[in-house]
């Protein structure tokens, strides 16, 4: 089993959990929550409440949870990678999709006021997995081999 450090911020702030044993990812829970604006609509930015220190060939990846899906949330970096070099608290940023309403737009002041499709702080707002490094040794060369689908990009494989 691979051992990751976890410093937890606050005493109330959690540990990356699953709710189930054999699930791939961890979930990661909002301890604070943040809006901003930006030139482009609002983003929420949630603090995650810790810090990590893993092996040197290992970082970890954050992912949206499948429960996105419900929200009006985009994950705004979806291959946000933590190095292991990397001592900051995670935060996870999303881009909220459409308009806040005026309502909405009254409440991003106040702490874990319900915005409508918008993850409150406590809620498990992301996931986590290990990623472990392969280093790369790219080489230049003049010519490359042949292949069944050549130089097909976007969609050239059908649906």
């Amino acid at each position: 089993m691979t051992v990751v450090k976890v410093k937890l911020l606050q005493e109330k702030d959690t540990m990356p959990l699953k709710k189930i044993n054999t699930d791939f990812a961890y979930d990661l829970t909002a301890v604070s929550r943040k809006f901003v604006k930006t030139k482009f609509g609002y983003q929420v930015h949630y603090g995650l409440g810790f810090q990590t220190q893993m092996s040197t060939n290992q970082g970890m990846k954050i992912a949206p949870r499948s429960s996105i899906s419900k929200t009006r949330l985009r994950l705004v970096n979806p291959e946000g990678i933590i190095d292991c070099s990397y001592r900051g608290e995670w935060i996870a940023i999303f881009d909220i999709i459409g308009s806040l309403s005026k309502t909405d737009l009254k409440k991003i002041d106040k702490e874990n006021e319900n915005i409508e499709g918008v993850y409150n702080i406590g809620d498990r707002v992301a996931q986590t997995y290990i990623l472990n490094r392969i280093d790369i040794d790219f080489k230049k060369v003049e010519q490359l081999d042949d292949s069944e689908r050549g130089e097909g990009g976007f969609g050239s494989t059908g649906k």
